[in-house]
């Protein structure tokens, strides 16, 4: 085991996405760069344009405990894909990291997963 501890993921270098991570590498000659890109909740505004009992619904707004922004999380996997091609790098896998929740009440429980994000990795050409 080497003396040399280094964190697992350094700053991003996503030019202030702080939705990607670059993986740290132990080697000065690493063949492979992983990045790590963090899917983030969907929000979302409820009641917009609702009449209740003769009068407007306040609108709130909210984040999702459960739902994925679909939309985000492929621009952000386009921006790691650019940085693995630009560095010269060849896209060997992208893998789905899933993540897991539950709600119990007395009557019933409920489970779901969501995916927590996606592991880019590259292999340098």
């Amino acid at each position: 085991m080497s003396d040399i501890e280094a964190p697992l993921l350094e700053t991003n270098d996503f030019e202030g996405n702080e939705s990607c991570y670059i993986a740290k590498s132990f080697l000065d000659e690493n063949p492979y760069k992983v990045i790590y890109v963090l899917s983030k909740f969907s929000e979302h505004n409820s009641y917009p344009n609702v009449r209740c009992c003769g009068r407007k619904m306040k609108e709130e707004h909210h984040i999702s405990d459960c739902q994925i922004d679909g939309i985000n999380l492929a621009d952000d996997l386009v921006q790691a894909l650019e940085t693995l091609h630009v560095e010269g790098y060849k896209l060997q896998s992208i893998t789905s990291i899933n993540n897991g929740n539950y709600k119990t009440t007395v009557d019933y429980g409920a489970g779901w997963s969501y995916t927590q994000g996606l592991m880019v990795v590259g292999v340098k050409n």
